[in-house]
């Protein structure tokens, strides 16, 4: 609740004006400035305008800012965020379970609670999937390289000479065109091969 006190005045009419009195301060500069600050048991809570670009609100929870077109940033108890746009933005949760970073239009990162995901067009791409028993990790360098790994097993494949696989059921790997090997864990099978001199 506000205090009631004794106020004073301050005019130079008609453009500006200053109340102030304990509850709250007042500064008009009409029609541009606005610039209030009010002072509550537990908290004192400003705003600021400077119409029609600059718009501002700052408290113990809060703090906005706002420079139309193109600045925006939002910092309060739950998330950080800032945008500018159409170029940047950035958001983080305060515990850290969430959080973007975005460089319009070539780099994107993102994290949520079951996976992270950055992306650096045109050429990368990396994400991981946390699942209850496991992470997927997968891994993409355009055009040459791209690889998934997880508790089941690892495939890479080197874009156009080089693939191989290594999870439960066995192994394989190729470099193309001249050497294959594999086996299959189950079966006991395998086959080899040094083209065009061996096949086994």
């Amino acid at each position: 609740n506000k205090r009631a006190d004794s106020t004073s005045y301050l005019g130079i009419t008609p453009f500006v004006w200053q109340i102030n009195n304990k509850n709250a301060k007042r500064t008009y500069v009409i029609p541009f400035v606005w610039r209030t600050k009010d002072f509550y048991k537990n908290d004192t809570v400003t705003r600021s305008v400077v119409f029609p670009l600059y718009w501002s609100r700052k408290s113990d929870s809060l703090n906005k800012k706002t420079i139309l077109p193109i600045f925006y940033s939002v910092h309060d108890n739950k998330k950080d965020r800032v945008t500018v746009l159409p170029v940047f933005h950035y958001m983080k949760t305060k515990d850290g379970q969430k959080s973007r970073l975005m460089l319009t239009p070539l780099f994107w990162h993102r994290k949520d609670t079951n996976f992270v995901r950055t992306v650096f067009l045109p050429f990368y791409f990396n994400k991981k999937n946390y699942t209850k028993d496991d992470t997927i990790r997968k891994t993409l360098i355009f055009p040459f390289y791209y690889a998934v790994r997880s508790n089941h097993g690892k495939n890479k494949t080197f874009v156009p000479l080089v693939y191989g696989t290594n999870d439960k059921s066995g192994r394989s790997f190729t470099f193309f065109p001249f050497f294959s090997f594999g086996f299959n864990k189950d079966s006991a099978s395998h086959y080899f091969a040094i083209t065009p001199f061996i096949w086994h």
